[in-house]
């Protein structure tokens, strides 16, 4: 039946083009704006987690970047988790489920995606600062994976809230 096959193609394709829509209006952002509006607070946020862990590690935030004696470490657009959130947030905005379920999927994500960065960029900063040979592998190979497992478990959890996702069987 092409109808069904036609609704069945429905959700990827459509995620992928909410996906594609996101990350082209997060690349029409000037750097300016980006880094005033969320990579200069995030940045600050990582500081203040990296010295609730290491009072004396002497991190200062300056704009988007993180300095010390020990090392730095410059937050920038394809480092701050966006590309995660898109994911999650254009596979939330396509299943279908009430506005009311998908305003708190995104919520979540939005929470979600600012604990896990605030958590690799302070986890990436003392790697480099004293175990420099693992940033490199955790930066861009492990760190990735993680975050992109655990937005997909998410979705699974925002999933199991959904009235009728899977018939109350999570």
């Amino acid at each position: 039946n092409i109808r069904a096959i036609a609704v069945s193609l429905g959700f990827p394709f459509g995620f992928l083009a909410l996906y594609l829509a996101f990350d082209y209006g997060y690349g029409m952002l000037s750097d300016e704006s980006l880094g005033f509006f969320f990579h200069n607070p995030f940045t600050m946020a990582c500081v203040r987690l990296i010295k609730f862990i290491s009072p004396d590690e002497g991190v200062v935030a300056v704009q988007n970047t993180l300095l010390s004696g020990k090392g730095n470490l410059t937050i920038v657009r394809t480092c701050d988790g966006a590309d995660g959130f898109f994911m999650i947030c254009a596979a939330i905005a396509m299943f279908p489920s009430s506005l009311y379920k998908k305003t708190q999927g995104l919520l979540l994500a939005f929470a979600v995606t600012i604990l896990l960065n605030v958590c690799r960029i302070t986890g990436l900063y003392f790697l480099k600062a004293y175990l420099p040979d693992w940033f490199e592998p955790a930066h861009v190979d492990i760190a990735p994976i993680i975050i992109l497992s655990i937005n997909c478990a998410v979705f699974a959890f925002w999933l199991c809230s959904v009235k009728g996702a899977f018939n109350g069987k999570c």
